[in-house]
C-alpha cells in the first residue's frame, strides 16, 4: 500500500460510497470477532462437558489428555482465525484515512469531521489491546493450569499431564506467534508515536 491513490479525480459521492463500504466492512469484520466469542463459549461448554464427566465416572487419563488436546487444538484455531480477522480490521483502518482526508478535502469545511479510522484505531490501541492483552495470559494460565491440575489428580496419569503442558505450551507459542506477526504493525507504530 505504498502507492499514493489519486482520489481527485473521483467525485464526492463516489469516494463517500467507497469510504462507506470500506468501513461497513470493517465494522463487520469487528462484529463477526465478538460473534466467535459466542462460538469460543458454545465449543467449550461442549468440548469440556465429556472429559469433566469422564473424570468422574472414569480414571482413563487417555480420555482426558485426549479430550483436553481437543479442546485447546479448537481454540487455537479460533483465536488465529479470529486473528486473521482482525489484521483485515487493522488494514481497513489503515487504508480509510485515505478517503477521509479526501472526503476532507473535497468539502473544504476546514474541520476534521470524517475521523472514524483514526478515533477508532486509538480507542482501539488505547482500551481494546490492553484488556486483550490482560485477558491472554489468564486464559492461557486456565487453558494449561486447569487440565494439568485435573490429570495429576487422576491415579496414573502423571505422563499424560506432562504431555498435555507441553501439547499446550506448543499451542501458546503458536498463537503468541501469530498474535505478534499480525499486531506487529499496530506496536511498531505505538512505539513511534
Amino acid at each position: 500500500m505504498d502507492e499514493k491513490i489519486d482520489l481527485s479525480q473521483n467525485s464526492i459521492e463516489y469516494t463517500y460510497k467507497e469510504y462507506v463500504r470500506l468501513s461497513e466492512r470493517c465494522a463487520s469484520y469487528v462484529e463477526s470477532s465478538f460473534a466467535d466469542i459466542k462460538l469460543y463459549a458454545a465449543i467449550g461448554t461442549i468440548l469440556t462437558w465429556g472429559p469433566i464427566s469422564d473424570k468422574f465416572f472414569s480414571n482413563d487419563p487417555r480420555i482426558l489428555f485426549t479430550g483436553f488436546v481437543a479442546i485447546y487444538t479448537v481454540i487455537t484455531v479460533l483465536t488465529i482465525y479470529n486473528i486473521i480477522k482482525q489484521s483485515l480490521v487493522v488494514y481497513y483502518l489503515q487504508t480509510l484515512p485515505l478517503y477521509e482526508d479526501e472526503i476532507q478535502k473535497k468539502l473544504g469545511t476546514g474541520k476534521k469531521i470524517f475521523n472514524w479510522s483514526e478515533t477508532y484505531l486509538k480507542w482501539r490501541k488505547e482500551k481494546v489491546i490492553k484488556i486483550y492483552l490482560h485477558l491472554v495470559p489468564i486464559t492461557f494460565l486456565i487453558l494449561i493450569v486447569f487440565p494439568v491440575t485435573m490429570m495429576l489428580n487422576v491415579p496414573g496419569a502423571t505422563a499424560y499431564a506432562i504431555a498435555y503442558a507441553g501439547v499446550a505450551l506448543l499451542f501458546s507459542a503458536i498463537t503468541i506467534s501469530a498474535m505478534k506477526i499480525i499486531y506487529e504493525g499496530i506496536f511498531a507504530k505505538k512505539r513511534k508515536e
